[in-house]
């Protein structure tokens, strides 16, 4: 894999700068992990995004350029003896099934439906949701819960937290999500506490800006005390937003 990763622009020199630098050579993937777990001197592990989507605690997963980017399939066919077996046979439709695509693609593995629309830009995302609408889905604010499934989207196909840059804009009907459990029971009249604080501290904890317009806490009389600590405050909703569009960020509305 490595050969075919040095060798991709034709100069042996890539690829004996890069066999200078291997200190451990593995006869399968499986080794590999075992070999990196158990040398942490070891500064990187080549390997397909696969393994670290699987195993996010042993490794950050740094891409390299489409220069050094190298593809394989993963093929399956009935053997002679599996032919005359149903449940053979109806394991090989789940695995061509849209569901069986959406697990592979779950795990980091590019999908027939992915293959047909790729994305071309792979680092340095920029997205910028503006969330206004007090809309709900699943128990806690729908723009929350869309921010969360474009995280999972990403980290799905393989790319890494830290080049997916999202800030999220919170003003108008939505801006109550950001306080406080005592603030908000007190908005809402009810006793549960902010529903919507978890979801919060998980995005914040991906990476996620999750920003509140100080001019909606000035309408509804709200302190900085009353907003939850991961909450960034901003001067204004709409220079925000228009800072971010300037500064490069796709934006999406809710």
């Amino acid at each position: 894999m490595w050969e075919d990763a040095a060798g991709k622009q034709g100069d042996m020199r890539t690829v004996r700068a890069f066999r200078r630098n291997i200190c451990v050579y593995a006869r399968n993937s499986a080794e590999a992990k075992r070999l990196w777990i158990e040398n942490p001197d070891i500064d990187a592990w080549f390997i397909w995004n696969i393994w670290q989507v699987s195993n996010p605690t042993v490794a950050d997963l740094v891409p390299v350029s489409e220069d050094y980017v190298i593809y394989r399939d993963c093929g399956i066919a009935l053997t002679h003896w599996g032919k005359g077996k149903e449940l053979a046979r109806k394991f090989i439709e789940f695995f061509e099934s849209p569901e069986g695509a959406r697990i592979f693609a779950k795990w980091g593995w590019i999908t027939p439906r992915q293959e047909s629309t790729p994305l071309k830009v792979r680092r340095n995302i920029r997205v910028e949701y503006q969330i206004k609408e007090d809309e709900w889905r699943g128990g806690v604010g729908k723009g929350l819960a869309y921010v969360k499934k474009l995280v999972e989207a990403y980290r799905s196909m393989g790319i890494p937290e830290g080049e997916v840059h999202i800030s999220t804009v919170f003003h108008g009907s939505a801006g109550y999500w950001m306080l406080r459990d005592e603030p908000y029971n007190a908005f809402t009249k009810t006793t549960g506490g902010n529903p919507n604080k978890a979801i919060i501290h998980e995005l914040v904890e991906k990476g996620v800006s999750i920003e509140l317009c100080a001019q909606t806490m000035k309408r509804q009389e709200w302190k900085t005390e009353d907003i939850l600590p991961e909450v960034r405050i901003v001067i204004g909703a709409y220079p925000r937003i228009i800072d971010l569009q300037l500064q490069g960020y796709a934006y999406i509305r809710f």
